[in-house]
């Protein structure tokens, strides 16, 4: 697994400290720097590359911490849709739907940028990110007892 070159759980838990702590370096928080570290181990140093290259002016919708984790997925994950981020690359879709609620259109104007889609590409994945959300809410087989 990438990511998760640890000896023991130990090491792992000693770690994921250090690294909190050095998170404030590329103008993130210490719990955004566990965040990060819990979810990527090793490869953390890379977000926090992406979060030093963050740019407020450019990049005025986003934090830091959403832009590292967008960017790496984009550059290192190869995510090309909102899904690929948001589902395969988070998981955000399972346990955080406020959260993509909250950076959806952010995120989506970014990688619109980045993948030059055009509008009606955008339109398209707009509705497929829309329809997995609802999915996730209001699940298509529920049934009343």
């Amino acid at each position: 697994m990438s990511g998760g070159n640890f000896p023991t759980g130990e090491k792992y838990q000693q770690f994921i400290i250090q690294k909190s702590k050095e998170a404030v370096q590329f103008g993130l928080t210490e719990q955004e720097g566990f965040e990060l570290a819990k979810k990527y181990g090793t490869n953390v140093d890379q977000l926090f590359t992406y979060a030093n290259h963050y740019s407020a002016e450019s990049e005025e919708d986003l934090s830091p911490f959403v832009f590292a984790q967008l960017m790496y997925s984009i550059e290192q994950e190869m995510a090309v849709t909102p899904m690929d981020f948001f589902i395969r690359r988070t998981g955000a879709l399972y346990f955080q739907i406020d959260w993509i609620r909250k950076w959806k259109n952010p995120i989506l104007k970014k990688m619109e940028k980045i993948m030059n889609w055009s509008p009606a590409e955008l339109i398209s994945l707009e509705k497929q990110l829309e329809q997995e959300l609802n999915h996730a809410v209001i699940p298509e087989n529920t049934k009343t007892l």
